[in-house]
């Protein structure tokens, strides 16, 4: 391996923020912002083109994308750009609905069967009561163009994958490189991207949540590679469960709604729900 090849990399890989409409002033000005800020630093005005993303209007630029409907204001960030904007001065009241933290360890670990091995370890740790019943553990044969393991569903709040990025990248640099990601949403991604911008080393901090997240469920084939105490996300106990089904509705329906009012009108859509406009 290249001495100009890092050991491994850790970061945020991907950050979707929102501000409703009901915000102070104060916070849409800041918000807009760092958007426009964090839009200006991905390329010239002149290569932005106009962009519509959940129902969200506006201008996208490389994996930077800001734009707005009548319910508020969408920031979203991926990449490098998202390393770098999850932790701008966004106001008090801005929400994290998505947050995902990398690690990517540049190794050909386990003869390059990582991803079936962590499937393996994954399902015998569920069997053993390590994790929830009814957890999701996949395992996807790349045939050759890369290996990967996802532990959990895209729908729930939380959920881990491995892959061959090596295989999987069009970089060369990442060549004999694996990579674990956590998606966090909702809740817990609000937490994490609050602890991530306290900590004091946040690099270290994400190496500690990937490890500390399989650890704590009983999986092996992690980074390996230490790492500070990991972020530690739970929903409030005290939520009941009207507010989780509307949480659920915000997060995963109202999207679509916003698209089809966008195409078919409001009229028709309530008219399809049976509800009054």
């Amino acid at each position: 391996m290249s001495e100009s090849v890092p050991k491994f990399e850790a970061s945020v890989d991907y950050v979707t923020l929102t501000l409703p409409a009901t915000a102070r002033e104060i916070s849409a000005l800041r918000f807009r912002r760092h958007a426009e800020d964090a839009l200006d630093d991905a390329g010239p005005m002149a290569e932005r083109r106009g962009a519509q993303v959940l129902g969200y209007r506006g201008q996208k630029l490389g994996s930077v994308f800001y734009g707005a409907r009548p319910g508020g204001w969408l920031f979203r960030s991926s990449g490098s750009g998202g390393n770098s904007d999850y932790c701008r001065d966004w106001p008090t009241d801005v929400r994290c609905t998505r947050i995902d933290l990398q690690v990517t360890v540049w190794r050909e670990p386990w003869q390059g069967d990582a991803a079936r091995k962590m499937a393996a370890s994954a399902v015998a740790a569920r069997d053993a009561g390590l994790m929830h019943r009814a957890t999701r553990v996949c395992f996807y044969d790349g045939c050759g163009d890369g290996d990967s393991c996802y532990i959990g569903s895209r729908s729930s709040e939380q959920m881990l994958r491995l892959y061959d990025k090596g295989k999987q990248s069009d970089e060369t640099r990442y060549n004999g490189s694996w990579r674990w990601e956590i998606e966090f949403k909702g809740e817990r991604a609000d937490q994490a991207r609050e602890a991530l911008c306290e900590a004091p080393d946040a690099v270290q901090t994400i190496v500690g949540t990937v490890e500390d997240w399989l650890l704590s469920r009983g999986v092996g084939y992690g980074p390996g590679i230490g790492g500070a105490g990991g972020i530690r996300v739970v929903v409030p106990r005290g939520q009941d469960d009207d507010s989780a089904r509307l949480d659920w509705l915000a997060r995963s329906v109202a999207p679509m709604l916003g698209r089809l009012i966008d195409r078919v009108g409001k009229d028709r859509v309530y008219s399809a729900l049976s509800l009054d406009g």
